[in-house]
């Protein structure tokens, strides 16, 4: 076979019209038959977008007994200095060919040199041998292999260009190959005309060895980053992917070219990259999964968004699944997409399909928006991560505000998890509620996702109806139908829908429920004898809307009857919504105790309450027999609609003649009353929920469960979420799961096991105070008597007295009404008295420590030091301990006791009348607003007795002191100070209001300031006195009396200028006791003074011919006579 070869080739530009650039195509030698070549021109520095040349694509085709053609592209002349530029020619062989070297494709440049630059060029002509390009490694002793490469394309300002991706194989094809493609958003657009995001199928044919898959791609002048698309290869035929991928995913960036430079040169792009597959599951099947997909919304018109299912490995037999679209928080009603379903099938010998949905675009900003593909019912394959069935995301990118996200294929789906099996031999059957938007007007469906926990060995038989729960069938809000399905043989999932109708009404959401019974070939999750799942219709004509649509929790576990023996039947009221006209049906459900081993049988009647039948309702009576296995089933009764304001009626459904089984109210005859609620006035249509009144198995799932059991000893498992449990009465068995539980045992010795995550056990309702102790697993006192507690970090007290204690983890302990001791036991602990006057102790290790109502008291029980906000955190009285303690009572508004014992505390009182100790160690109080009172020692540094008038500092006499405190009142604002044993100074010289200083024992010092005070020096039990000056204004001055040491009174009283009309009360006339005039110039001798007798006293007073001042001292019990200069100190 004659060999195809190329070469380079270079041209002079010129200024204007164009040229031809002929490559000239070459064969080794003639060949007997004509030799056909295929071939396209891409950018490199040259542009076909902006007019460097032009050149487009085709064939070619040497002629039997010739040995070259001629292919040729123009190369447009200009005048701008730019340089040389280039472009290339891409050849692939055809029929009769063969490329030089075997490669898969050739590439030759086109040079156009730049005659304006003025840079010498040399001669145009021919160049150099095309490059040679060689397919991927082989992954297959027999097929060909499969690669694909991507393009780097210039974009232009208008019109289009062809984006081209190269597909190559390893050797020629023997057989044609096929292979299915389509184009996929990345930060370019479909639905913006950035590209065409279309899809196909493209061959090799045999004997060939390349080909090409071309996208358009628009032109334009924004100025933006480069942009993105992507070439998806999936189900090749004859051939396969290279590194044996299920697909392949090559990438085309579209340069911009409107504003900075080009950061990439055009070209060739990267070899295309496997897309990942799932890990395999089965040794027998293949594996399956399916890919999220991203993709731009548009403003109008619509794009495909994309879903790849892959395999794990080639098919053995056809693999067939169905699927469904549901609303996420992009919704079908509103037109955001098209919630279709259908079948979907991977060929044997195939790997991949995709599944598409149509994304319509619009110009609201509103964020991101989901919808989900739920796949179900495979055959021949086993889904992902264990699945029943598999949900996948897409994403519409909301292109209107400033999202960032990234268009294209996504990670993989999440598995449905399956129900946990309840037989050996039997599936267990499980239906998982929905939610979907409401809509406008027309409808959607409404589709509940059904599970097994394995693939039916034969098929699964039950039936199922729709009822009214707050939104009801004849007022139109969804289509109620009945009947039966399968899920066949092999298969693990199906789904049942009702159709939702829109409207505009502001009603919130409502709700139906599908119920299902009578099961063959399966037993319904957690042994139920039924299931009832819930709807959710999303009303979206209020503004915001609660939440998004999608497969929620499964469904409720209905309990049966109780049975201490023999068969037991219940029938179950209900309700439906009336309507206006034509009829809508009811369903009486009957459930029995367990399944039925033989026939039994039981008559039925309807009998008239305040409905009539034949006018409210149509009447039925028989006679019902029910098979082997049967577990529920129910009656349907057609129920009339009507416009008359008549009120909610009933009627009932009577049961007898029980055969084969007793009735559950241990009767003869057993009655279900079906209410029917009017629309029409008074009535409760629409307002109140209607169906089924069942009760419920306490079954927990993979959701935020509430579960609540008997008063039978009855046995709980959350599983997953965050789930709320209360036992009652009965010795309970209550497990959490993984999540953040809330257990309460309720009375009876329970056994709670909170699991993983930070769980609670409550004794909220207990009907008396409980003590609990985790560290050591001790529970006594009302509901917790008996209990055992494992995995719990949070405890909850009762409304009575409490005593409840932590262990070392993280706890959180909330006491609850009553008088509560709570303890956190090391670990970062949360406190909460609650009501009630509490006792908390706590450590340096907790996060907090709040007291609640009534009159809390925290207690520090370690040395390491506590800081507490004991006013904003509802603490009354608190004590510190050996360590540096922290208590601000910034806020209160009662009197607070805050004692901070040994070490360097800081007591801050709040604005109620506060007691602070300081104890040892060099403290710092400060009493805030209101009368405080500020017990202190010689080594605190910081006193202050806040705003507010009367504040009193109080001495505290350490054992080991020997000095006394000393204290400024004025910078402390302090009103009232008390000394101790030791020699005190109390200054108030710079105060402006009248303050009380009170010395007790020791030689103190006191002094008085602008205010009329009071100084009051107390006993004296040593050699020297107190000394005493009153300063400014008219001041009450006490000494005191002797001490314990037998010494003579010997108190100084010390006068300043301007001191004020001042009295001495206890003045000692013996020598030893002075009036001190030291600081008085004016006073030199007793002559200077004027000292008169009054009735009981002596009054010395004085003018100060300098200052121009007077002052008095009024000397209680002593004549003028009895004052000589030995009791005075003069300058």
């Amino acid at each position: 076979m004659a060999i195809v070869d190329v070469r380079d080739v270079s041209v002079l530009e010129e200024d204007n019209s164009f040229q031809y650039v002929n490559f000239t195509v070459f064969l080794d030698t003639a060949s007997s038959a004509p030799v056909t070549i295929y071939y396209y021109f891409r950018d490199i520095s040259a542009s076909a977008a902006y007019g460097d040349y032009y050149g487009g694509s085709g064939s070619a085709t040497i002629g039997a007994g010739d040995t070259t053609a001629t292919i040729d592209a123009v190369a447009y002349g200009d005048l701008l200095v730019e340089g040389n530029e280039t472009f290339e020619l891409v050849v692939i062989a055809g029929q009769n060919a063969t490329l030089a070297g075997n490669a898969a494709a050739l590439v030759a440049t086109a040079t156009i040199m730049d005659n304006d630059d003025g840079v010498s060029d040399p001669a145009p002509g021919v160049g150099a041998l095309a490059d040679r390009l060689y397919g991927p490694a082989s992954a297959s002793p027999s097929l060909p292999t499969v690669t694909a490469y991507g393009i780097f394309q210039k974009e232009g300002d208008s019109s289009f260009q062809h984006a081209r991706f190269l597909v190559l194989l390893d050797q020629p094809a023997t057989t044609s190959v096929t292979l299915s493609y389509y184009f996929q958003d990345g930060s370019a657009s479909g639905a913006y005309n950035d590209y065409t995001p279309v899809s196909g199928t493209a061959t090799i044919s045999a004997g060939q060895q390349a080909t090409w898959i071309g996208a358009t791609v628009y032109g334009d002048t924004a100025i933006e980053p480069d942009e993105t698309f992507n070439l998806v290869l999936w189900n090749a035929t004859n051939a396969v992917f290279a590194n044996n991928a299920a697909s392949l995913m090559a990438t085309a960036t579209i340069l911009d070219d409107d504003g900075t430079p080009f950061e990439s040169p055009a070209g060739m792009g990267p070899q295309a990259v496997p897309i990942a597959t799932p890990a395999s599951e089965s040794s027998t099947l293949p594996t399956l999964d399916v890919r999220d997909v991203a993709v731009y919304e548009g403003d109008s018109s619509y794009e495909y968004a994309r879903f790849l299912v892959l395999l794990d490995k080639p098919a053995t037999a056809n693999v067939t699944g169905y699927y469904y679209f549901q609303d996420g928080t992009a919704s079908g009603a509103y037109n955001e997409y098209s919630p279709g379903s259908g079948s979907f099938t991977i060929s044997a010998g195939q790997q991949s399909t995709w599944i598409s949905a149509a994304v319509y675009g619009d110009t609201a900003i509103e964020g991101d928006e989901t919808f989900n593909l739920v796949l179900t019912g495979l055959t021949n394959a086993v889904f992902a991560n264990g699945g029943a069935a598999l949900v996948a995301t897409g994403t519409i990118i909301d292109d209107d505000g400033t999202s960032t996200t990234v268009g294209g294929v996504g990670d993989f789906s999440d598995p449905v998890t399956p129900p946990v099996s309840v037989s050996g031999p039997l599936p267990t059957l499980q239906v998982h509620d929905t939610k979907v938007f409401e809509g406008d007007s027309s409808f959607e469906y409404a589709r509940f996702l059904v599970t097994l926990d394995r693939p039916a060995t034969s098929m699964v038989t039950f039936y199922y109806d729709f009822e009214d729960g707050s939104a009801s069938n004849a007022l139109g809000d969804f289509n109620q139908t009945s009947g039966s399905t399968t899920i066949a043989a092999g298969q693990q999932s199906t789904w049942l829908q009702a159709a939702v109708y829109g409207d505009i009404a502001i009603e919130g959401d409502e709700t139906f429920s599908l119920v299902l019974s009578n099961i063959t070939n399966a037993v319904f999750d957690g042994g139920a004898p039924a299931l009832q799942a819930t709807g959710t219709i999303i009303d979206d004509d209020g503004g915001s809307v609660s939440g998004g649509g999608g497969v929620s929790r499964p469904a409720l576990q209905v309990r049966g009857p109780d049975s201490s023996g023999g068969v037991v039947m219940d029938a179950v009221d209900t309700s439906v919504a009336e309507g206006d006209s034509s009829f809508d049906y009811v369903f009486v459900h009957l459930l029995f105790s367990e399944p039925l081993t033989t026939s039994v049988s039981v008559s039925y009647q309807t009998l008239d309450g305040a409905a009539e039948d034949g006018t409210d309702y149509n009447g039925i009576s028989g006679t019902a027999t029910f098979g082997a296995g049967t577990e529920s089933d129910w009656f349907r009764i057609s129920v009339y609609g009507d416009t008359a304001n008549e009120g909610d009626e009933s009627f009932i459904l009577r049961l007898s003649n029980a055969s084969g089984f007793s009735f559950a109210n241990g009767q003869s005859t057993m009655d279900a009353t079906v209410l029917i609620r009017d629309n029409d006035g008074s009535g409760t249509a629409g307002s109140a929920e209607t169906g089924p009144q069942f009760s419920y198995i306490p079954a927990g799932t993979e959701y935020a469960d509430d579960l609540t059991g008997t008063d039978h000893a009855d046995t709980i498992d959350g599983l997953g979420g965050n789930d709320t449990i209360t036992g009652l009465a009965g010795a309970d068995n209550l497990k959490g799961g993984t999540g953040n539980d809330t257990i309460e045992g309720g009375p009876g010795g329970d056994a709670i096991d909170g699991g993983t995550g930070t769980d609670t056990a409550t004794y909220a309702h207990s009907s008396s105070g409980v003590t609990v102790q985790l560290q050591y697993n001790i529970a006594t006192g009302g509901d917790a008597a008996g209990d055992t507690l494992t995995s719990i970090e949070r405890l909850t007290g009762s409304s009575h007295n409490d005593l409840l204690v932590g262990n070392p983890s993280n706890n959180i302990i909330r006491g609850g009404g009553g008088n509560d001791t709570l303890k956190g036991l090391n670990g970062a602990d949360n406190l909460y008295g609650d009501a009630g006057d509490d006792w908390l102790y706590v450590d340096n290790l907790d996060n907090a420590a709040l007291g609640g109502s009534g009159t809390d008291r925290l207690i520090v029980v370690n040395g390491n030091g506590v800081t507490n906000a004991v006013g904003a955190n509802g603490i009354e009285i608190a004590t510190g301990n050996t360590g540096d303690d922290t208590f601000d009572g910034t806020g209160a508004t009662v009197g607070l006791t805050l004692r901070g014992r040994s070490g360097n505390d800081v007591l801050t009182g709040g604005d109620g009348d506060d007691y602070l100790f300081g104890d040892s160690g060099a403290d710092e109080l400060r009493g805030g607003a209101g009368l405080d009172r500020l017990f202190v020692d010689e080594n605190d540094t910081v006193i202050n007795g806040g705003a507010g008038s009367d504040d009193r500092v109080i001495v505290q006499q350490l054992a080991s002191a020997t000095t006394g405190v000393s204290i400024d009142m004025a910078a402390s604002e302090v009103e009232v100070a008390y000394g101790n044993l030791n020699d005190d100074t109390f200054d108030g010289s710079s105060a402006t209001v009248a303050l009380s200083l009170y010395g007790r024992n020791g030689q103190d010092v006191l002094t008085g300031g602008s205010a009329n005070d009071r100084l009051f020096g107390d006993n004296n039990d040593a050699a020297s006195g107190d000394i005493l000056n009153g300063g400014e204004g008219n001041d009450f001055l006490r000494g005191g009396s002797n001490g314990a040491g037998g010494f003579a009174e010997r108190d100084q009283f010390v006068f300043d200028a301007d001191w004020g009309n001042d009295r001495i009360f206890d003045f000692a006339d013996n020598g030893a006791e002075k009036i001190d005039f030291n600081s008085i110039a004016g006073i030199t001798q007793r002559s200077d003074l004027t000292i008169t007798d009054g009735s009981g006293f002596a009054l010395i007073s004085y003018h100060d011919a300098v200052g121009g001042w007077d002052a008095s001292i009024r000397v209680d019990g002593v004549t003028a006579a009895e004052l000589q200069n030995n009791d005075f100190i003069f300058v």
